[in-house]
């Protein structure tokens, strides 16, 4: 009672892991395609609260650096595939 804990919670594709204070929880895998609302439950045994402080959400994402194959690059002084 009266100490904060933190918690991470990433989803990276199909896969779910949760982090408290810095230790693997639990990982899952097999999750539908995410859309909708974020929620948090928490239960406290025999009643209580939990307090949160800074929430955040952080959406990642990639952007593609090699779009298909190299024959659309154009290399200086060599083929493509050379460099």
């Amino acid at each position: 009672p009266g100490e904060w804990r933190a918690f991470q919670l990433s989803v990276v594709g199909d896969q779910a892991m949760l982090k408290l204070n810095g230790e693997k929880a639990w990982i899952t895998e097999g999750l539908s395609d995410p859309t909708g609302w974020l929620a948090l439950q928490v239960e406290v045994p025999q009643g209580g609260q939990y307090e949160f402080r800074k929430l955040r959400v952080v959406e990642t994402g990639f952007k593609d650096l090699l779009p298909g194959d190299l024959d659309a690059w154009t290399a200086i002084e060599q083929k493509p595939l050379d460099c």
